[in-house]
């Protein structure tokens, strides 16, 4: 596995990765057996044939592993790379999302933005799914069985335990209303909150996000009058404060210190 913390490392892998991908294009390296889709595919199956008494069910076709579990459904997500050299790179990385009919539902009944209705609670790359934030990559060209290995072992230890989290909505509830959990967006832990549990909970995740980005609060009272007189754009963008603003007008949140 390689790990990406910084910005310019990962943007300086996928240059040499293009590089040599155009390289090859044009007969400059020696042709390899096995074409990398295939090497993909058989990798994939393999790392979701070990979830599967997890209760992971694989879809070859679009290299998804999901988990049903009442309203909520888990889903691993393995995704590839245009660069990918025969013999050489076979890139595989790995996405974790929670997805629930309920939320979709609210979301339909609650259409803001209106472009967006999706049943989604939440996700990341699942390197993201961790305070220290990566971009993770397996590489199956190179020793599979040992990229494998650690895929599988990458998503019991980061993967798993986000899915758990939602296996009892009451504890999520408590735990969104006061901490960030990374793949989850504050804009997303509102809608969950007002949806799963009260407006009230809603509320004390606002406040919640204030005193951990104190910053970001003269911004978003500033936005609040403004945009209440101007309406609010059908859109989220401008950064924190100027969604947050959007998101206590349009659900009706009190403001912290209100």
């Amino acid at each position: 596995m390689k790990k990406f913390e910084r910005i310019d490392e990962l943007s300086a892998a996928i240059a040499h990765r293009k590089q040599r991908a155009g390289e090859t294009r044009f007969g400059r390296t020696a042709p390899a057996s096995e074409k990398p889709k295939d090497v993909f595919a058989a990798g994939c199956a393999e790392i979701a044939n070990r979830l599967s008494p997890d209760g992971f069910v694989y879809a070859k076709s679009g290299h998804t592993a999901k988990r049903k579990r009442e309203d909520i459904t888990d889903e691993i997500f393995f995704q590839s790379s245009h660069n990918n050299v025969a013999g050489e790179y076979v890139a595989v990385w790995i996405h974790a999302t929670v997805h629930s009919k309920r939320l979709k539902t609210w979301r339909a009944e609650h259409p803001y933005p209106r472009s967006i209705v999706h049943d989604t609670i939440g996700g990341a790359q699942i390197g993201n799914l961790q305070t220290r934030t990566a971009w993770l990559e397996w590489n199956l060209a190179v020793r599979p069985d040992e990229q494998i290995n650690s895929a599988e072992k990458a998503i019991r230890e980061l993967a798993l335990p986000f899915f758990q989290r939602f296996q009892n909505l009451d504890s999520a509830v408590s735990e969104l209303a006061e901490r960030e959990i990374p793949g989850i967006s504050i804009w997303q832990a509102i809608e969950f909150l007002i949806c799963f549990a009260s407006r009230d909970m809603a509320d004390r995740a606002l406040a919640s996000f204030f005193r951990r980005r104190p910053e970001l609060l003269a911004e978003y009272l500033k936005s609040l009058p403004r945009l209440a007189a101007e309406g609010v754009p059908d859109y989220l963008g401008g950064g924190y404060a100027q969604d947050l603003a959007k998101a206590t007008i349009v659900f009706g949140l009190t403001p912290p210190g209100a």
